[in-house]
């Protein structure tokens, strides 16, 4: 549990974004002013949207279209039209939820994940309890630290889980990286390939990002999920972690619009 006397890194995000009030922006500067931790926490943050903004989106939007070609997961389907402001904004959308982190995993920064949505032309981060509908195409960015393995799976109200990355699955897949003479670089944040297409299955819907330092079997984590759906809609909006060892999890949830 944060110390309620400082402001919480979501609120720091906020601020570093432009989304809080003057009121409480002046009230945080004024925190700022008087605690190092939570300023070397404003400049951290600060230094992230610079980086994004200035170096990732303008390498990631450029190829996004060719790679979700050549590596889809379901479909192919035209760029989205993401603005750097959108991108940004979504910063202060990243999911804060407690990680599950054993004594003997210890990592770099905070592993995350953001959801984007496409319904038509739009396009919208996806937060925990926003309502999509079939059709909807989402897919996922994620920044894994220093994991270098990745499992992405959710399970819907019908009771049906599925693994989403590496699509179909039986365990994690180690994020790709790339190479600059003898040393292997991976991007502080990737843009998983291709988009899944909601079905008409009722919500709500949960998703996990499971971020690891070995490959995590997806034939367990399926049953869990599948556990979870039985006990009543509710556990999905409600269970945002599992039982797996030495595991980062980020989860986040949507409802489903039924026609």
């Amino acid at each position: 549990m944060s110390d309620p006397t400082h402001p919480s890194r979501f609120k720091i995000d906020s601020l570093v974004a432009g989304n809080i009030s003057s009121e409480e922006a002046s009230r945080i500067g004024e925190h700022l002013e008087g605690c190092e931790s939570c300023r070397r926490a404003h400049d951290d943050v600060r230094e992230a949207h610079a980086h994004f903004s200035n170096s990732v989106f303008r390498r990631t939007v450029g190829g996004v279209e060719q790679r979700i070609r050549r590596r889809s997961l379901i479909l192919r389907w035209p760029v989205w039209g993401l603005t750097p402001a959108l991108v940004a904004a979504t910063l202060v959308l990243v999911l804060v939820h407690p990680q599950l982190e054993e004594p003997t995993l210890q990592i770099k920064g905070q592993a995350n994940l953001r959801v984007f949505a496409r319904r038509g032309e739009e396009v919208f981060p996806v937060e925990n309890g926003t309502t999509l509908a079939a059709g909807d195409r989402v897919r996922f960015v994620v920044e894994p630290a220093d994991l270098e393995y990745l499992l992405l799976v959710g399970v819907d109200g019908d009771g049906n889980a599925s693994v989403f990355y590496p699509y179909q699955g039986k365990e994690s897949a180690r994020l790709s990286v790339s190479r600059e003479g003898t040393t292997d670089i991976r991007e502080p944040v990737l843009e998983l390939p291709g988009s899944v297409v909601l079905d008409s299955a009722r919500g709500p819907e949960r998703l996990f990002a499971i971020f690891s330092r070995e490959p995590v079997p997806s034939a367990d984590v399926l049953d869990n999920l599948r556990a979870i759906a039985a006990a009543d809609p509710d556990s999905i909006r409600t269970t945002a972690h599992l039982d797996l060892a030495a595991t980062v999890q980020e989860s986040i949830w949507w409802e489903k619009s039924q026609p």
